[in-house]
């Protein structure tokens, strides 16, 4: 089905800061169907060099990146050079109050939060300032069917294949890694990045089992059970691609 119609915001040159590639690809499409010029950073420290040359009007930046992270970039790049006033928002499945003060600290004055949306963009792209998201958001159904629907409006096939085959990478490198008994550290760090990946795909019910399993990783190392992952895995495998390809499509092997 055909995207429905949507207002067009004023065009401004936007950098989009991300380290997971399927996230990048889906934020860019999703500005350029609105008529934005779009450049991107796969990391930190290559949104620093690149704003420090090319004017901005606006970057959005993951907060969560190896090396130099999202705060820490937005505050090189507040220090100086020609993006300095630049708006910067970041992105980031998390909204709490002490998190958004934190990130206000580092130069980052909003919260975009994931699961991205075409409607939660367009405030952003204009004077608006986005309202909070809602309780509706901490109780995720399995899938948003908003984010589902927009994804295969606006990606051809070959690209929504390739949303779903990054996916099903890191699920596979999770179990894996439980299997082979890797540290709490470790699989924190896994667990961040496929349930970006479940997010950015709609697959909600996922994410929020997967930002619980994260949590628990990182504050009290507590390693999540391998076979009831199997099992939820294994689920996940067969839903993914009934709800992202094309009929038809997602009959062939992923």
């Amino acid at each position: 089905a055909a995207a429905a119609p949507t207002p067009q915001p004023p065009v401004q040159e936007i950098l989009i800061v991300e380290d997971n590639p399927t996230n990048r690809i889906v934020l860019r499409e999703m500005l350029r169907h609105l008529g934005q010029t779009v450049v991107e950073a796969s990391n930190g420290s290559e949104a620093v060099e690149l704003a420090r040359h090319r004017r901005f009007d606006l970057i959005f930046m993951d907060v969560s990146m190896p090396g130099i992270d999202g705060v820490t970039a937005s505050r090189q790049i507040r220090a100086g050079g020609q993006s300095a006033q630049a708006r910067i928002v970041a992105q980031t499945a998390h909204g709490l109050p002490e998190d958004l003060e934190r990130f206000r600290r580092g130069g980052l004055t909003e919260i975009l939060q994931k699961p991205v949306t075409i409607a939660q963009l367009v405030p952003y792209l204009t004077a608006q300032t986005p309202e909070p998201a809602g309780d509706d958001r901490a109780m995720p159904a399995d899938f948003d069917l908003v984010v589902v629907g927009e994804l295969r409006a606006l990606l051809p096939a070959a690209q929504m294949r390739q949303l779903l085959d990054g996916i099903l990478a890191e699920g596979d490198g999770f179990i894996a890694a439980l299997e082979a008994g890797e540290s709490s550290p470790a699989l924190a760090d896994r667990a961040h990045r496929l349930r970006g990946a479940a997010s950015i795909a709609g697959a909600a019910g996922l994410a929020a089992l997967l930002e619980k399993v994260e949590s628990e990783l990182q504050e009290k190392g507590v390693v999540p059970s391998l076979v009831e992952w199997r099992e939820i895995w294994g689920k996940a495998r067969e839903v993914l691609p009934l709800r992202l390809l094309p009929e038809g499509e997602n009959m062939t092997k992923a």
